[in-house]
């Protein structure tokens, strides 16, 4: 069984590094992690071994994980959408010039980055 947290993080990784990933690897992390196959129907479709598959996705998801360690645009993405949540839930009471200040220290925090 795959633990949901894990096919969550690894498809957003692939959505923001894929292009990095070759053809075959695309392939197979999509049919097992996107499509829901097993290590045994994948090798059979693929006609390569068990383990051709499982090393594939481990080197597939060691390069996403180290991509994102390297980039960072996932946190900064998710950094970006919480404070612009944070603002939007408090800007009812707020004068425009502190939604500006607040606005421009997220710009200076992704410039920052």
């Amino acid at each position: 069984m795959v633990d949901i947290n894990k096919e969550v993080k690894m498809c957003i990784l692939k959505d923001y590094y894929g292009n990095l990933l070759t053809d075959r690897q695309k392939e197979i992390f999509s049919k097992f992690w996107e499509e829901d196959w097993s290590l045994f129907e994948i090798a059979e479709e693929l006609n390569i071994s068990r383990q051709a598959v499982h090393d594939s996705l481990i080197k597939t998801e060691k390069l996403l994980t180290d991509m994102e360690e390297k980039c960072g645009f996932v946190k900064r993405d998710e950094n970006l959408k919480n404070n612009v949540q944070t603002l939007m839930s408090k800007i009812d009471g707020m004068t425009q010039s502190e939604i500006k200040e607040n606005l421009k220290n997220i710009i200076n925090n992704l410039q920052g980055e």
